[in-house]
């Protein structure tokens, strides 16, 4: 076995757009990140608010 360091070879960066999915046990919401950066939360059927929320 050598004691040479071996470096990590470099990881490309993500460059497009991407969707990613995850079921969670006994619920069904997503998770919404636009372009400018807003964040919304969401059930199957609405948009979740602070004065409307699960």
């Amino acid at each position: 076995m050598s004691d040479e360091f071996v470096a990590f070879p470099k990881i490309a960066r993500l460059a497009r757009q991407v969707i990613v999915t995850e079921k969670i046990d006994g619920t069904n919401t997503c998770i919404l990140i636009n372009q400018q950066g807003e964040i919304r939360a969401g059930s199957r059927s609405r948009w979740i608010t602070v004065d409307d929320d699960k």
